[in-house]
């Protein structure tokens, strides 16, 4: 699981908020587009220009699954009556159903090209012992308590020369999420900075330990709002979000914390899928 938009903003009429539904089957194997109608809300949307829907298809618990675009970016969505739901679809057996339609149903991200961007961007924060060791790219919100959980992982691994981590910061979770990264950037050094944000995490408020001012200072903020940009057109919804390189010698990415056993095939490259 990781830290999703708890409300997606479609253009300024509606908003989906978070729903994290447990399914009572397993999903359906079937390729086929469904051909239900389109809840009242998400046509409205479409006629509007607002958003595009993508595709139709079954999903259990007699809901549909929508596939839709909405400004450069890819969501599943689910309707049922006159109801529409998005976030975590999570089966009987704790399988994220969402991420697998994701993986299934949405057209594939051209990485590389986030990757460049990213390296153009000047705005990511590197953590390297060993500049031969793989690299992996976060996009992390500095109030994410996932994203705080993966650091307490991740972080050693750095220190060991394992990996190389290159941090992207973000700001959606809370509404000092903006200052408190922008304020991690304009540090004189945003690697310790980082490291104080982790060392001092505050779980019970979910809440990063770095400082946050009354007011960023608009160049770093800039920075955070274009990160944001680029993490949702390379279609990722929350944090952590990972970008990583294949042993076939492609870019791939993978949201949410993964598991260890899943975090080492990402590291050594061998995770060519969406997991």
């Amino acid at each position: 699981m990781y830290k999703k938009l708890s409300v997606f903003i479609l253009g300024a009429t509606l908003a989906i908020s978070f729903c994290a539904a447990r399914a009572d089957t397993n999903p359906p194997q079937t390729s086929e587009p469904a051909t239900q109608k389109l809840p009242k809300q998400i046509a409205t949307l479409q006629k509007r220009g607002v958003l595009q829907v993508i595709r139709q298809f079954e999903a259990p618990a007699g809901m549909t699954g929508f596939v839709l675009k909405e400004r450069g970016r890819y969501l599943i969505v689910y309707g049922r009556g006159d109801y529409v739901f998005s976030g975590a679809l999570i089966d009987p057996d704790d399988h994220d159903l969402t991420a697998k339609y994701y993986a299934q149903y949405v057209p594939k991200t051209e990485y590389s090209k986030t990757v460049k961007q990213l390296e153009r961007s000047g705005g990511l924060i590197t953590f390297s012992t060993n500049a031969a060791a793989p690299v992996l790219y976060a996009f992390e919100d500095p109030n994410c308590i996932f994203c705080y959980r993966f650091n307490k992982v991740i972080f050693p691994l750095v220190d060991q020369g394992k990996v190389q981590l290159k941090v992207v910061l973000v700001a959606f979770l809370k509404p000092d999420s903006l200052a408190r990264a922008s304020a991690i950037l304009a540090a004189k050094d945003p690697r310790a900075a980082m490291r104080r944000n982790e060392a001092r995490y505050v779980t019970s408020q979910e809440e990063g330990g770095y400082p946050a001012p009354a007011k960023p200072e608009q160049k770093f903020a800039a920075r955070v709002q274009e990160n944001g940009k680029l993490m949702n057109a390379a279609g990722f919804t929350g944090t952590p979000s990972l970008i990583y390189h294949t042993k076939s010698g492609k870019w791939n990415g993978i949201g949410g914390m993964p598991t260890t056993s899943v975090l080492n095939k990402i590291i050594d490259g061998s995770v060519d899928v969406a997991q």
